[in-house]
């Protein structure tokens, strides 16, 4: 089997941005950056995207994605799971005869990696000895406030740790130093063992290897999309380093 298969995870229809996929950082759109960080990936012997649209399909096309079939688009609406669009996904490579040993799962949502640490983690992960026993490898980053000093509401509308549901809130106030550190998944680039979702249909499993970035943008509403063309102009590094 061939070893790592980049796919672009990418439906249409966001209520939050209109076309979300196709909004722009400076000159290119969200599809373009990720497509573009793909390309400069080495460690990837092809890419494709799932989508239900054709427009996007267009879209990563100039950077040799390609688009293989049209996502159905029953699994392409707002309620549609990761589950849904790889248990298609890994069935279309299975009756192609095309299945990876690992698919690595980009999402349009976080444009701006650095495509020499993409590509120097992954190729360090596939060189370690034993690596099929990770069901998945996942990115995150560290919290800025340990997620233990948070709350959630009980039925009262009242104040509760977070976790334990304790009401008395004074734990909290402790130096973050105290708690636990905690991780955000961010989208950077997660990895799927295929062999593992094959035969448990789980996304990610019980062993899942940490690759721990920088505090990765994501794009989740118009805020986010402002603030990613702010930071663009104001460090232009960032474009270089994909485009």
């Amino acid at each position: 089997m061939d070893r790592v298969l980049a796919v672009i995870t990418a439906r249409s229809g966001s209520k939050t941005i209109i076309d979300k996929n196709l909004q722009k950082i400076g000159d290119y759109s969200l599809l373009e950056w990720t497509a573009a960080c793909i390309s400069k990936c080495p460690i990837f012997y092809d890419s494709i995207i799932s989508t239900d649209s054709p427009i996007y399909a267009e879209e990563v096309s100039k950077y040799n994605v390609g688009a293989p079939f049209l996502r159905p688009k029953e699994i392409a609406q707002d309620s549609s799971t990761d589950l849904e669009v790889f248990t298609h996904l890994v069935s279309w490579l299975e009756e192609n005869s095309q299945v990876p040993e690992w698919i690595a799962h980009f999402r349009p949502t976080t444009p701006f990696r650095d495509p020499s640490f993409v590509n120097f983690e992954v190729s360090n992960f596939m060189l370690e000895p034993g690596n099929r026993e990770w069901t998945a490898l996942r990115s995150v980053h560290l919290m800025s406030e340990s997620a233990y000093k948070f709350f959630e509401l009980d039925q009262e509308q009242k104040l509760v740790s977070i976790f334990m549901r304790n009401p008395d809130l004074d734990q909290s106030n402790m130096p973050k130093e105290t708690f636990p550190r905690t991780y955000l998944p961010n989208g950077y680039v997660d990895l799927i063992n295929t062999e593992h979702f094959l035969s448990q249909r789980k996304l990610h499993g019980n062993r899942v290897k940490a690759l721990i970035t920088e505090p990765a943008l994501e794009i989740d509403c118009k805020e986010d999309l402002v603030n990613a063309n702010l930071l663009n102009s104001t460090n232009r590094q960032i474009m270089k380093l994909v485009f």
